[in-house]
């Protein structure tokens, strides 16, 4: 490209005269100016889709973690493989003899307790008896 000068001014400093000529800025052409509005929209575009798609791929993941933590739970919950479950629990207690209504009922609440509730199964059936008067 080449630079045109079309202006000048002509300036009167005291005695002394002189010419100041001004380059006048290149015109961008219409063909230019459209490309690089193109590209600009081209990149904005770009970016909104790139933006679209890890916001899609984010909620993806989240929908699977949430699908795979509720069918953990329903499949847990349909096995009950826990073996110090409330239901051993209870069946270890209805087993025993002689358990009074109080001690059953006192034994229901610590059941509340995980540990109580291993320690319960685990435990040898001569240490029970004790165990369960504590309570």
């Amino acid at each position: 490209m080449m630079m045109k000068l079309t202006r000048f001014q002509i300036l009167v400093d005291g005695e002394n005269w002189y010419i100041e000529l001004r380059r006048k800025e290149p015109k961008i052409s219409k063909s230019d100016n459209l490309e690089a509005c193109m590209a600009q929209w081209s990149s904005t575009v770009s970016m909104k889709n790139e933006e679209a798609e890890l916001r899609t791929l984010h909620l993806k993941e989240r929908l699977a973690k949430i699908q795979g933590k509720s069918c953990n739970q329903s499949d847990s919950e349909a096995n009950s493989l826990d073996p110090y479950s409330n239901v051993v629990c209870l069946d270890v207690l209805n087993n025993r003899e002689g358990v009074s209504k109080e001690i059953y009922m006192k034994a229901i609440k610590a059941f509340k307790d995980p540990d109580f509730k291993v320690s319960f199964v685990k435990m040898l059936e001569a240490m029970r008896e004790p165990i369960l008067e504590l309570l």
